[in-house]
């Protein structure tokens, strides 16, 4: 028959690893869901980049006498 301790010690010790892969796999869900709101935001930057007109290109004109 199990020791009661050792019973008690055995599931405070699983208990303990539970917990402690459900903080690992909410760590890797946030760091991927911060990937993807980091690449959402530079395709957005991107897009707004591309449809803005550019300043230089318009005070780059020559004034010629």
């Amino acid at each position: 028959m199990v020791d009661a301790s050792t019973l008690a010690l055995n599931l405070t010790f699983i208990g303990t690893l539970g917990i402690a892969f459900l903080i690992f796999v909410g760590q890797l869900v946030s760091f991927a869901v911060l990937l993807c709101l980091a690449t959402a935001v530079q395709l957005l930057a991107a897009a707004f980049q591309a449809l803005r007109p550019s300043v230089r290109r318009n005070s780059a004109k020559v004034l010629r006498p």
